[in-house]
């Protein structure tokens, strides 16, 4: 199984190594244009990204 994992670094916050992980795209949006209305900010770094799930280790 996989869970898409939807990731966000602000290029103008810290060394780029602010990563943000998101459960969808469109709460990444959001953070992004908040982010974009209180600093100004608006260049990124913008990554899909599909990741493997173990299954057999999410079991009680």
């Amino acid at each position: 199984m996989t869970d898409p994992v939807y990731l966000l670094v602000c290029r103008a916050c810290g060394t780029g190594d602010l990563i943000m992980p998101f459960g969808s795209a469109g709460e990444r949006g959001k953070w992004a244009a908040a982010h974009t209305r209180g600093t100004g900010h608006e260049s990124w770094f913008v990554r899909d990204q599909v990741q493997e799930v173990d299954e057999e280790a999410d079991r009680p």
